[in-house]
């Protein structure tokens, strides 16, 4: 499989968060709108090896800080340098590059140490909640004596910050040209939630291959997850943590009643695997997690791009010989 790295230039603020298995989703109706459903039923032919996976939205040059071994920081760290340490989220792609072939927490914070002055930090995106009215569609007014109001939470990204996507996919199946034409249609027509009142726009500013992706140290033995997923029997977990995802129909479906589907528990980006078996990405395809009563074909990726790096055994934990479920 190929890799790219996307990086992308917010236009608008964003109701949804970039995460990978919204993005794939998004990314399969555009290409049905634009190829037709037999082209897209063919990309999707086999749920065993997806044609492409996405990683979850980053700060331009950074990635998800890894869920390792917790270890007692130096005593340098001990007062307010190791709290602002502990807060951070993402860590310098050059950092987490740097480490690749020992990836612990005790060399992450030794290289903070050395290099406070000079850490780079991410641009955070503000977190504003937005109070809306409902509207009736045949009056197009405000529906109800009270206007129906209700709030939602909107990322408004400082001007001129970028976001890393990266996504990893197979050119047997899908042309990288044909995927940076569906990207770039997904930045125009817009990103998730509210997406048809202008939320969720960007354009893409840059497009190269993603080199670290390809490259594994020697001695890999583990990998860090760049996108939201699950367990598969390729890999042990090791360390991170999980939320639970309530994932939502998209395109022709998320006007139909029935268009929640089952929830999922998924690993966040950051979290640690110990590699089983090789493979180009990791977790699975699932396939049960819609009523009965959709009917109809479906499938939600919770793959991930796998960052290989080597965690010396010492700070893994027992393999448990990876999960089937």
């Amino acid at each position: 499989m190929e890799s790219r790295r996307i990086r992308i230039l917010p236009q608008s603020s964003f109701v949804t968060p970039l995460q990978s298995d919204t993005l794939f989703g998004q990314f399969c109706w555009l290409y049905r709108d634009v190829h037709g459903n037999e082209a897209l039923e063919a990309l999707l032919s086999d749920m065993s090896n997806p044609p492409l996976v996405f990683s979850d939205g980053f700060p331009a040059g950074f990635l998800p800080r890894p869920i390792l071994k917790p270890v007692k920081l130096p005593t340098q760290m001990q007062d307010g340098m190791g709290k602002e340490y502990k807060k951070f989220a993402f860590f310098p792609l050059e950092v987490i590059q740097k480490l690749q072939g020992n990836l612990t927490e005790g060399a992450i914070a030794t290289e903070y140490l050395q290099n406070r002055q000079q850490w780079p930090k991410p641009a955070s995106p503000t977190k504003s909640m937005m109070t809306k009215n409902a509207l009736n569609s045949f009056s197009h007014s405000t529906a109800g004596e009270s206007g129906q109001l209700y709030a939602s939470n909107e990322l408004f990204y400082p001007h001129g910050s970028q976001l890393d996507l990266y996504v990893r996919f197979d050119s047997q199946k899908i042309s990288g040209e044909t995927l940076q034409e569906i990207i770039e249609l997904m930045g125009m027509q817009g990103y998730g939630k509210d997406a048809s009142t202008g939320r969720g726009r960007y354009k893409v500013s840059d497009w190269c291959e993603a080199t670290m992706l390809q490259s594994a140290p020697a001695e890999t033995n583990a990998f860090v997850a760049l996108s939201s997923c699950v367990a598969c029997s390729s890999a042990d977990p090791a360390y991170g943590k999980v939320f639970t995802k309530f994932a939502k129909h998209g395109g022709g479906l998320a006007a139909r009643g029935k268009h929640m589907k089952n929830p999922v528990v998924l690993y966040q980006p950051g979290s640690t695997f110990g590699i089983i078996q090789p493979r180009d990405v990791y977790g699975r395809m699932l396939a049960n997690l819609v009523s009965d009563e959709v009917g109809g074909k479906h499938v939600h990726n919770a793959c991930t791009i796998a960052l290989p790096c080597h965690i010396p055994s010492s700070e893994l934990p027992p393999k448990t010989g990876g999960n089937n479920a």
